[in-house]
């Protein structure tokens, strides 16, 4: 809804209520007008004052569904779905909510699944066949269990609907994983198309780059990205790994030292910085790095091992074993849960 139309909506709901102030669908017509211009905080005060009058109000239940789902409050949305299903079952949202929150409630405990992910998005698909959300998680869901192919099919056909940005991204990364790269470049330039903004494509494209040993092309798309969002580091971080394969270890000790200068305490930079210092003969000054990673967390065994790797090349025996077998006790603690 455009913000020109929101007022004279919102004023016609008013309008109702004046006459009728327990108009349940009054309320809800207000929430759905909050929601379209994106004011989630008054949508769900009027979605509850709908429900307030209207317990089984499908719809309602089915907004707020799709609000916390967004705002990533699962518990909430899976509650809302639920009811919403109960209420008025043949509503594709609904269950693609339902399915969305399961997913990622499951990402983070253990125990049985609150829903059957898949029998839902399936469900929701034959409800609503141009429901491209569904197309994507469903797609996510087969990738995730290794059907690259099958999930290949389920993030075209929800292209087929339209032209989706996530949905370019989502079926890049299948291409990129059975190795066609051709098509997932293909993918990731129509991405940029639509979200010309985003990072994610040129950090996408550039690791491809990289596999296909296109150093100066990685570099070019690791440098848009920066231009795009240059307080992501992991950008140089990728960036000086191109550099170190092309035996630029200049340029890549400047990317290390401008994320270890801007992130402090990044114990990964000091030890991938260590190792060009390494590459470069420089092994006082590798030492050094690993050493300061080991204050700033001294219970990282990759510290450890390659400590005593660069203890045993500098022929300080006696140092490497003492680091070699703090990592082990390290691992063995990390094995029983310690």
């Amino acid at each position: 809804m455009k913000r020109r139309k929101f007022g004279p909506a919102v004023n016609q709901f008013k309008l109702e209520l004046n006459s009728n102030p327990h108009c349940a669908w009054a309320y809800f017509g207000i929430a759905r007008a909050h929601r379209m211009v994106k004011e989630d905080d008054q949508a769900i005060e009027y979605a509850r004052r709908a429900i307030s009058f209207e317990p089984d109000l499908a719809e309602a239940h089915n907004l707020l569904a799709g609000i916390y789902n967004d705002q990533e409050r699962y518990e909430l949305s899976l509650e809302e779905a639920n009811i919403a299903i109960e209420c008025k079952p043949k509503m594709a949202d609904s269950y693609f909510y339902r399915a969305s929150s399961a997913y990622y409630i499951s990402m983070v405990e253990s125990g049985p699944p609150r829903t059957n992910v898949m029998a839902d998005l399936n469900r929701a698909i034959r409800l609503n066949p141009n429901l491209n959300r569904a197309y994507a998680l469903k797609g996510t869901l087969l990738a995730s269990k290794h059907k690259m192919n099958e999930a290949i099919e389920c993030f075209s056909r929800g292209l087929e609907i339209g032209p989706d940005a996530n949905l370019y991204s989502k079926r890049s990364a299948a291409y990129s994983y059975l190795n066609r790269y051709d098509e997932a470049l293909a993918d990731l330039a129509e991405y940029s198309r639509l979200e010309p903004m985003s990072p994610i494509p040129y950090k996408t494209r550039a690791g491809i780059d990289k596999q296909l040993n296109k150093y100066d092309q990685a570099l070019v798309d690791y440098g848009k990205a920066m231009e795009l969002v240059p307080g992501d580091y992991s950008n140089f971080m990728n960036r000086a790994l191109v550099y170190v394969h092309m035996k630029r270890y200049e340029d890549a000790l400047r990317d290390y030292c401008h994320v270890i200068a801007a992130v402090k305490d990044d114990d990964e930079a000091l030890r991938k910085r260590s190792e060009v210092y390494v590459l470069m003969g420089r092994l006082k000054d590798a030492l050094a790095d690993l050493d300061h990673a080991h204050v700033i967390d001294p219970d990282s065994t990759a510290t450890l091992i390659a400590r005593s790797k660069l203890l045993d090349k500098m022929g300080k025996k006696e140092s490497a074993e003492l680091d070699r077998q703090q990592a082990k006790e390290l691992s063995e603690k990390e094995k029983i849960g310690f």
